[in-house]
Formats: structure tokens, sequence, C-alpha cells
């Protein structure tokens, strides 16, 4: 369950009323780590029980929720030590270098 400000995705088309909004709901991501810059990208959300509308998943599905933490010196710090992401009984573990 998470609770995310839409802010950034109000210059994607179809989105471009969502400025200071949140999303509460579910979601699933897709979270892949290549050299030291991640790549999260959303593969499907509900929000009050009900999955979100498709043409909206397409939208945000192309936009990768990492992309500002990639470019920040003091994030990228943080990101780059980061060996692996798993999700083990619902947690996220994060193994450290």
């Amino acid at each position: 369950d998470v609770s995310y400000p839409l802010d950034e995705f109000a210059d994607i088309p179809l989105l471009s009323g969502l400025k200071g909004r949140y999303f509460n709901g579910r979601v699933q991501l897709y979270i892949n780590k290549a050299e030291d810059d991640f790549d999260v990208r959303v593969t499907n959300a509900q929000s009050k029980g009900e999955e979100i509308p498709p043409e909206l998943l397409d939208q945000l599905s192309q936009y990768n929720l990492a992309e500002k933490d990639n470019k920040d010196p003091a994030a990228r710090k943080l990101l780059s030590s980061i060996k692996s992401i798993k999700v083990e009984n619902g947690k996220v573990r994060l193994e450290f270098k």
C-alpha cells in the first residue's frame, strides 16, 4: 500500500490534472538496477480495490520513478550502496555493499 504524490506525472498526457493530488492504493513495481542507476516502473495499480484504467497504466509504466534520484548526487550515493533488493514475505529487503 502506498500514498504517493502525483505532481511529477502532471506533464504526462492524460495526467495533467494530477498536480497537488496523491495516489492512495496498491502498486506492483518493476525494479531493475543496472550499474548504479535504478529503473522503477509501475506494472499494476489498484485504488479503492479497483484496477486503474489500462490507458492510465500504459502512461504510468513508461515513467521511471527513480529518474530524479538517479540524477541527484546525494540520492545516487545512497542508491549506489545498494547491492540487491528482494521482496520476502511481503517486505522489501535491501542488501547493502
